[in-house]
């Protein structure tokens, strides 16, 4: 069943130079939105879409166009999203002291303005690494199962400098180890980044 199933890596780098597209496909992945990337490729059986994330200091910044735009809230004090932070972001990635604390009104920000949220794994392992509360992801699975917001997974790989490679299988894993039912997991690596990548304007079956 896993064996047959297209992931997406909705937080892709490529900082040591162009994607590798083929190794993307070995791990799994049939797209990646790469942040950075200067316009649409298809190379092989891999998409490769520009992602651009952006802050509340750089929003006279964010491009316009068919990019996807995601907005980066690492702590409460910057997760402010104003009506023009509305109008350009298709997610927001919630990292940081965010992963650690979330607090209910912050929360109902997303359900009611922004409902699709990004993490980064990653972040996750980080934070584990360092015996950091993930008290913040937990109320972002349980508000996810509960259909509240749709919640993606992305790598952090490097697909250029071939570092911290992680498969779509083990994104989901990760998830599940939380309590995150596996249904919901396996759509936060497949189903959930598609639909954004749609919201940009790039169809991916």
């Amino acid at each position: 069943m896993v064996s047959v199933l297209r992931f997406v890596d909705i937080a892709a780098r490529s900082e040591g130079g162009a994607p590798d597209a083929e190794l993307a496909r070995v791990l799994g992945y049939e797209a990646l939105a790469v942040e950075g990337l200067k316009r649409y490729e298809c190379v092989g059986r891999v998409t490769l879409v520009p992602r651009h994330t952006f802050t509340l200091d750089t929003l006279s910044r964010v491009p316009r166009g068919n990019v996807l735009r995601v907005f980066r809230a690492d702590s409460r004090a910057r997760l402010k999203l104003t009506n023009r932070v509305v109008a350009l972001a298709h997610a927001v990635e919630v990292g940081g002291e965010l992963l650690g604390r979330l607090g209910r009104k912050d929360l109902r920000k997303l359900v009611n303005t922004i409902p699709h949220v990004i993490v980064r794994a990653d972040e996750v392992y980080l934070r584990l690494t360092m015996a950091k509360s993930l008290e913040g992801l937990d109320r972002l699975l349980r508000a996810y199962e509960a259909g509240k917001i749709v919640l993606s997974i992305g790598s952090g790989n490097d697909y250029a400098a071939r570092t911290g490679l992680k498969h779509g299988v083990v994104l989901a894993a990760l998830l599940v180890t939380f309590g995150l039912s596996e249904a919901k997991a396996l759509a936060s690596v497949t189903s959930n980044p598609k639909e954004l990548l749609r919201c940009a304007g790039y169809a991916v079956k």
